[in-house]
């Protein structure tokens, strides 16, 4: 462990008077030096105690050690602790070894620079949040929902005045309790985390998806030879033979390894149980069995298709894996349509994987209840002289959820009530299951079609139909 200070230049009179530091606010300081400090001596052999201790000529007394208990005034289990004086030791600290503690802005001095010569350039700015009023009183509670995209981590950066990224209108009014936005920006800014929602994003497609293609393609390749070589020049069959051959020989394996795929998946997962209500338990599994051994399919006729004009495997592999995940991209789950610029939304309506990840969600999830788990709940507290009823049915009409009432008065507010309004924000709506499955079919029947005329075009001599002077 590296050399701990132990002397102090800090007294008690260069501690400055602020008559805004309350007996709170010495308290939640109080705290805050205990959780540090009983962190970092329990585990004063670690990483984090000599990352604190590394410093160099430091006149302060590091809070997080084990020299603060050689002080009453920093030592947050003394009864003489001050927190006043405890921040000014740890101001003093960071003050010393200004090589150390670097400004943040230093890491991002040359974005700044180009900013700060285009800051006159309306053109760079793009309207995220419309012109809103609004009033929030002390301790309520703000719920913001909205779609990704919508704006609401700005609206609540902009709250707690950190506009790093954006620009806020200079003819914006923004008011703190009678301080001002610039104020609140330089001494009260606050913090705002993104905490992000649990989310699948079907992952193992791709891993499934890259499988399928590389076992079947030294297959594929094997067999091109052998014709190519052999069964060409000899006429033993035509080309179109071959082709069509090697794509209906791989489909009884897909659909075998489909249906165990989905015995694998869709009954212990228990996605059969969202259609007990009603009453569609078969029919339901039924398309969500052609859906999964369709995907098979598809797989395979989609490696097919790659294959069919190239002449090395590892290229195809390279192709057909930047391709799906350009589908994968686009297929309206990782970004939702009305959020893509207008050209990517014709790779939206292209993607294969845009009609069957509806096909699957809608199957698997419509028509069913959703119950929040105690940590998804939202605590609200009506206003005053209202219910939860009189609160919260206005907005749940609106965007949908439901409460429940607690004893104190408060609601207990879920944003989701059925599995439906869920696939609707997802586009993946139940009335369109057959549809999707249909036009995925069809783009099977594509992937066949095209393969074909390839493989024609790029492996089929074309003066072979000429017959030979002799």
């Amino acid at each position: 462990m590296g050399e701990q200070t132990r002397d102090t230049n800090v007294n008690q009179s260069e501690v400055n008077e602020y008559h805004g530091f309350d007996t709170e606010a010495s308290q939640n300081i109080q705290e805050l030096a205990k959780t540090f400090t009983h962190d970092s001596v329990a585990n004063s052999g670690d990483a984090l105690q000599q990352f604190l201790t590394n410093m160099t000529n430091v006149p302060g007394i590091n809070p997080y050690t084990e020299d603060v208990y050689s002080n009453d005034q920093l030592n947050p289990d003394s009864d003489d602790f001050n927190a006043k004086f405890w921040v000014k030791n740890l101001r003093k600290l960071y003050d010393s070894d200004p090589e150390y503690y670097k400004p943040s802005k230093l890491g991002i001095f040359i974005s700044e620079a180009v900013n700060y010569f285009k800051k006159d350039n309306d053109s760079r700015y793009f309207d995220i949040l419309k012109p809103m009023d609004g009033i929030m009183k002390p301790g309520e509670l703000t719920v913001v929902l909205g779609r990704p995209g919508a704006g609401c981590s700005t609206l609540l950066k902009t709250l707690a005045a950190q506009p790093y990224g954006f620009h806020v209108a200079t003819e914006s009014k923004i008011s703190y309790d009678g301080l001002t936005f610039k104020e609140i920006e330089k001494n009260y800014r606050g913090n705002v985390i993104y905490s992000a929602e649990t989310d699948v994003h079907f992952p193992q497609l791709t891993a499934e998806f890259t499988t399928i293609i590389d076992q079947m393609l030294p297959f594929f390749v094997r067999h091109r030879e052998v014709y190519e070589v052999r069964e060409a020049p000899s006429r033993t069959y035509s080309w179109f033979a071959f082709i069509t051959g090697q794509i209906t020989s791989e489909l009884p394996y897909q659909i075998v390894v489909g249906t165990l795929a989905y015995f694998c998946w869709y009954y212990p997962v228990g996605l059969y149980a969202n259609a007990e209500p009603t009453d569609t338990v078969n029919s339901r599994g039924v398309l969500m069995w052609m859906l999964i051994t369709a995907f098979f399919v598809f797989a395979s006729t989609f490696g097919q298709l790659c294959i069919s004009f190239n002449e090395l495997i590892d290229n195809t592999g390279t192709l057909a894996t930047t391709l799906f995940i350009f589908c994968l991209i686009f297929c309206g789950v990782l970004v939702a349509p009305e959020n893509m610029p207008g050209f990517w939304i014709f790779v939206y309506r292209c993607s294969p994987l845009t009609y069957f990840i509806q096909g699957v969600l809608s199957t698997g999830l419509a028509r069913n209840k959703v119950t929040c788990g105690a940590q998804e709940l939202v605590t609200v507290h009506p206003s005053d002289g209202q219910t939860c009823s009189s609160f919260m049915d206005p907005f749940i009409d609106m965007a949908g959820g439901y409460y429940s009432v607690n004893d104190d008065g408060s609601c207990s507010f879920c944003a989701m009530d059925t599995t439906d309004q869920f696939l609707n924000s997802v586009h993946a709506l139940y009335t369109e299951r057959w549809r999707n499955f249909g036009i995925f079919i069809s783009i099977i029947a594509i992937n066949i079609v095209l393969a074909t005329f390839f493989s024609w075009l790029a492996r089929v001599p074309k003066g072979s139909r000429s017959k030979s002077k002799k």
